[in-house]
């Protein structure tokens, strides 16, 4: 048949016009879609607004992160591990071999970057890898949003792993000033990690610095928490989704890995799609994933 399909409708012209009040660069739904995505996101409640052709207002919301039900990579990669993995041996060897040389005298932190499309397994290979460990060790872990990012937010997912907390959390608080009380090292640092969480906090520094100190204060703060785990035994910093990097959370990247001082070098693994070739300082190796189809077909 000849001609062009289109969506037509009353939804498709609430949508329009919802798309021509919302703020650049984000998203904007009705009332009835943020019920049907429910905790698959967290939402800011953008209140009513009035649109042309509808009686009464609309409530809007606004999916500001990932909500406490929406599955990550790595617990479906947690998931899926009741089948063995196979054909991922060379990439297994690859990732021990760096591991083991934090027992080496190896002065600058080992960064190695996994590369391979959507649904490749780089999520897996990294859960199978850090399940093999026999050896204590902390692990930190980090990722980024396709959509809607705030600033820094590979490391607020970072310190929300860290400490306990999830999106929405009553308790967030309470969680977070039972692991600073415990830990001396990072107390004169904790305002500026505090913030970043949106965790209420009263030090004086938080208003009274001006932005350049601030954020300076806050790039120490971050490169602590990692140097106090780097300085307590073996440590693995696990950073997903790296195509999606922001330039405020590669600032930090950048700046730990030139500044964290530990006596072992930490294993730094980051995850990333090949469209968002990642350039990071310091990189040991990049391991490309391919099928294992394709690699089967080269033997």
């Amino acid at each position: 048949p000849k001609g062009n399909l289109t969506a037509m409708g009353d939804e498709v012209n609430l949508a329009s016009r919802m798309e021509s009040t919302a703020e650049v660069n984000t998203v904007q739904v009705s009332a009835h879609v943020q019920k049907e995505c429910g905790d698959y996101f967290e939402w800011e409640d953008l209140g009513e607004i009035t649109v042309k052709g509808k009686k009464n207002p609309i409530h809007t919301f606004r999916p500001t992160g990932p909500g406490k039900i929406q599955t990550e990579r790595w617990e479906r990669a947690a998931r899926v591990s009741r089948s063995p993995m196979v054909g991922r041996e060379k990439e297994m060897g690859i990732l021990q071999s760096w591991l083991d040389k934090q027992s080496d005298d190896v002065t600058k932190h080992i960064v190695i970057g996994i590369k391979a499309d959507a649904g490749i397994g780089k999520s897996r290979l990294v859960h199978e890898f850090i399940k093999a460990q026999t050896e204590p060790f902390t692990l930190l872990r980090g990722q980024t949003l396709s959509y809607n990012q705030p600033l820094n937010w590979l490391w607020i997912t970072l310190l929300r792993n860290y400490f306990g907390i999830t999106p929405d959390d009553p308790n967030a608080k309470k969680k977070f000033d039972k692991v600073i009380e415990n830990t001396k090292e990072l107390k004169y640092c904790s305002p500026f990690l505090a913030e970043l969480l949106t965790i209420p906090n009263d030090d004086p520094r938080l208003k009274f610095l001006d932005y350049e100190n601030k954020h300076r204060e806050t790039l120490n703060a971050l490169r602590d928490l990692v140097q106090y785990a780097g300085n307590n035994g073996r440590t693995i910093v696990i950073l997903e989704d790296l195509h999606w990097l922001d330039e405020a959370s590669k600032e930090v990247l950048e700046f730990i890995l030139a500044n964290c001082d530990v006596e072992k070098p930490i294993l730094f693994l980051c995850l990333y799609r090949p469209e968002g070739e990642v350039e990071l300082p310091g990189i040991s190796e990049v391991i490309t994933l391919s099928t294992i189809a394709d690699d089967a077909c080269k033997h």
